[in-house]
């Protein structure tokens, strides 16, 4: 085995090489790399806005102000505050702007369980715009934003 790839890479192409021979196409070789398909922005916004303007208050999002690496950018959302004042949330979504898909991530009816907070890491593919939205389930839609520059990129 090479020294500088892992048991599961070599297992990877091994197979993939595989299947184009067999099937006498590299097109499987082609799609295994192919970076994912782009959304638009404005996309990805009308699904979480739905023509409503969010407002301020009740969500806190810690994310650093500068990420040296965009592939691991640590980040904390907090919603507890709206989740005691609301009694319930219908969904949180997480939208940066300058990433491939800009909608990186959404939970629908977060749990009590959670605590009111969720700590994960994102990836960044450069300085952008990173909003956290929360709608009510009154349908009251709530945001917290903050700009982040990044000095590497994380997504290809």
């Amino acid at each position: 085995m090479m020294p500088n790839m892992s048991r599961r890479g070599l297992l990877r192409v091994l197979g993939l090489s595989l299947l184009a021979m067999i099937s006498g196409t590299e097109r499987l070789l082609r799609a295994a790399t192919k970076p994912p398909a782009e959304v638009p922005l404005a996309q990805r916004l009308e699904e979480v806005l739905k023509g409503r303007r969010p407002q301020a208050g009740g969500l806190k999002l810690d994310i650093p102000t500068v990420a040296e690496d965009g592939s691991v950018v640590p980040t904390t959302l907090h919603f507890g505050e709206l989740m005691q004042s609301t009694g319930h949330l219908q969904k949180v979504s997480l939208i940066v702007d300058n990433n491939p898909d800009p909608l990186i991530l959404t939970i629908p009816t977060p749990s009590p369980h959670l605590g009111g907070s969720l700590f994960t890491r994102i990836r960044m593919r450069k300085s952008s715009r990173v909003a956290l939205y929360a709608e009510t389930k009154d349908g009251k839609l709530y945001v917290a934003e903050k700009n982040v520059q990044v000095t590497a990129g994380g997504c290809s």
